[in-house]
C-alpha cells in the first residue's frame, strides 16, 4: 500500500466501558505542556555553553508524535513505591473488569519488559505533571 492515508486504525472496547473510557487520540494533539513551552536551546552548566534540548531531536519528537495515545481512567500517583488512583470503577455490568486503571494482560505481551516499559512512561508521565502542578 503506497498511500498511507488510506490506512484505517479501529479501536474497540466492550460496549459498556465506552461510556466511561477515555477515547485514543493522535499523539500529537496530546503533546504535554512541559514539551511544548521547552526551549529548543537552554544553557548547559557542565558545558558552559547553550545545547540543543530534546525538542530539537528528531527521534524524540518522532516517538513524543506519532501513533496514538490511549488516556488512563484515571491520573495515577506513585508514592513510596506504591501506585493510587482516585476514580473507582461504576458497580453493576463492569465487575468483570479489573477496577484499576492499569494491568497486565497474560498472553498479549510478544516482547519481554514491554509492559513495565508502558507502565514506567505512564508514571513517568504522572511524575512530570505532579511536578509541574506542584511548581505552580
Amino acid at each position: 500500500m503506497d498511500d498511507i492515508s488510506a490506512m484505517t486504525i479501529t479501536f474497540r472496547c466492550p460496549p459498556e466501558l465506552e461510556p466511561i473510557l477515555p477515547r485514543p487520540i493522535p499523539a500529537v494533539l496530546g503533546l504535554p505542556d512541559w514539551f511544548k513551552t521547552m526551549p529548543q536551546k537552554a544553557f548547559s552548566t557542565v558545558l558552559g555553553t547553550e545545547q540543543m534540548t530534546v525538542k530539537k531531536c528528531p527521534p524524540f519528537i518522532d516517538a513524543m508524535t506519532f501513533g496514538f495515545l490511549i488516556p488512563l481512567i484515571a491520573d495515577l500517583r506513585a508514592e513510596n513505591g506504591m501506585l493510587s488512583w482516585d476514580r473507582d470503577v461504576p458497580p453493576g455490568a463492569l465487575t468483570n473488569y479489573s477496577r484499576s486503571p492499569i494491568d497486565f494482560h497474560a498472553g498479549a505481551i510478544d516482547v519481554a519488559g514491554v509492559a513495565i516499559l508502558t507502565l514506567a512512561l505512564a508514571v513517568a508521565r504522572q511524575a512530570a505533571r505532579q511536578a509541574r502542578l506542584a511548581a505552580g
